[in-house]
């Protein structure tokens, strides 16, 4: 067991902005001193929990402290109208979570002046953040994945090389979808560009899970061994209809992740 520093909001720079791919600590409100088990390590994802001061939001906050969490990520989607108002509310009430929370920027986070809210109060937009034995890669893709942002995804998964890497960006991509949505139970109208490539980088890097937001519901698929996960019922209105477990559910969860012999079991968390 090993303890190290864990800063509640982690410094991001964005792909394809031409700087160099560096992570970088540049706000935190709570330094916050976690446990990662070797071996055994526990982690929650949730996402689309607008507005900040949504009731949902709040309990599911309170609801993840019933486990023993390392840490959490939020995949974005955490104000409405990104107003500094909102983007100070959800400070407020994540600086009181005891356990450390990482923000991943949504498309309802920069509109506007959002973009800089975010990389004022919270960090750069995109980048990587390692905890001992795993990578958690950020990235503000909301178009599609251009040849410099594979080539700094790569660039990043070859450096973190004997890690488990997982990934997060808000706006979901289609394929690993499709029978979900041929099936009609939800559709995702965005579809961005070299989304094939960007899955067989994945593959290639034999990349442990890969996070979602902006469709407010749960949805699961696994392609060559790659997890593919939505998880954005924190709060907003939801979509889609009913249920169809273990591969989607419309009600409002948080996703836990599990590490057990060397394999992350996905466990979907309902709100009370």
């Amino acid at each position: 067991m090993k303890r190290f520093l864990v800063i509640l909001f982690v410094g991001l720079l964005a792909y394809g902005c031409g700087a160099t791919y560096k992570q970088k600590h540049v706000y935190s409100t709570v330094a916050a001193t976690t446990n990662i088990k070797r071996g055994n390590v526990e982690f929650a994802v949730f996402g689309d929990t607008r507005p900040p001061w949504n009731p949902i939001h709040k309990k599911i906050l309170e609801q993840m402290q019933d486990y023993d969490i390392d840490f959490s990520v939020n995949t974005g989607d955490f104000t409405d109208w990104s107003s500094e108002h909102e983007y100070n509310e959800y400070l407020k009430i994540i600086k009181k979570s005891p356990i450390p929370i990482f923000t991943v920027i949504g498309n309802h986070d920069d509109r506007f002046w959002g973009k800089r809210h975010y990389e004022r109060k919270i960090g750069r937009l995109a980048g990587t953040m390692d905890l001992d034995d795993i990578a958690l890669v950020f990235m503000y893709v909301n178009k599609g994945f251009s040849k410099l942002t594979l080539m700094r995804l790569e660039k990043t998964f070859k450096k973190s090389a004997g890690k488990d890497i997982f990934v997060f960006n808000h706006i979901p991509i289609r394929k690993p979808f499709e029978n979900h949505m041929k099936d009609g139970l939800f559709k995702i109208d965005e579809n961005l560009s070299n989304a094939d490539r960007f899955m067989r980088l994945l593959e290639k890097y034999k990349i442990r899970g890969v996070f979602f937001g902006h469709e407010h519901l749960y949805a699961y698929s696994n392609i060559n061994g790659i997890k593919y996960i939505i998880t954005g019922g924190g709060g907003a209105k939801l979509h889609g209809d009913g249920e169809v477990m273990p591969i989607f559910g419309s009600f409002h969860h948080f996703v836990l992740l599990r590490k057990y012999q060397g394999e992350y079991n996905v466990e979907v968390v309902r709100l009370k």
